[in-house]
C-alpha cells in the first residue's frame, strides 16, 4: 500500500510538474525576475524522490538513488552555469545521458522504468530551461 501511494505521488508530482511548467503562466511565475540559477538550483536540490524510491522499493539501492539524485543536481547546476546560447544544447546533452543512465547504471523494477528519465526531465529541461514562451505569450497578448 505504502509502494501504490508513492508511486501515485511521484507520478503525479513529476508528469504534474512537467506539464504545469510548460505553461506560460507557470514559465512568466519560475522565471520571473529575482529567480537566479541559486532559486533553480535550490527547486533541484528539495526533489528528494530518489531516496523515497530507495526507501519503497529495495530493488532500487540507497547508492542508485544517491547517483540519481547527485547526478541530476550538478547537471542543472552545470546547465544554469552554461552561457545562455548553449544552455539549450547542453541540457540536452546532459538528460541524454542521464536517459541512458537510468538503462544501464539505475534501472528500476520494471513498473518504475518512468520513474528516472521523468525525474531529470522534470528538474533538467521542463525547471531550468527558459524557451522563450512566456514572453512569446506575452507579446502575442498584447501585454
Amino acid at each position: 500500500c505504502l509502494q501504490w501511494a508513492l508511486v501515485l505521488a511521484c507520478a503525479g508530482d513529476l508528469a504534474g510538474g512537467v506539464t504545469m511548467i510548460a505553461s506560460p503562466a507557470a514559465r512568466r511565475w519560475w522565471l520571473r525576475p529575482g529567480q537566479g540559477a541559486g532559486a533553480h538550483l535550490l527547486f533541484s536540490v528539495a526533489h528528494l524522490h530518489p531516496f523515497l524510491v530507495a526507501f519503497a522499493f529495495p530493488g532500487f539501492g540507497w547508492r542508485d538513488a544517491a547517483e540519481l539524485y547527485a547526478f541530476t543536481v550538478i547537471a542543472t547546476g552545470l546547465t544554469l552555469a552554461t552561457p545562455d546560447r548553449l544552455r539549450r544544447p547542453a541540457a540536452h546533452a546532459l538528460f541524454a545521458s542521464a536517459l541512458l543512465l537510468c538503462m544501464l547504471r539505475w534501472p528500476l523494477l520494471a513498473g518504475l522504468a518512468w520513474f528516472g528519465p521523468l525525474y531529470t526531465l522534470k528538474l533538467l529541461l521542463a525547471r531550468v530551461l527558459d524557451d522563450g514562451a512566456a514572453l512569446s505569450d506575452e507579446r502575442n497578448s498584447g501585454n
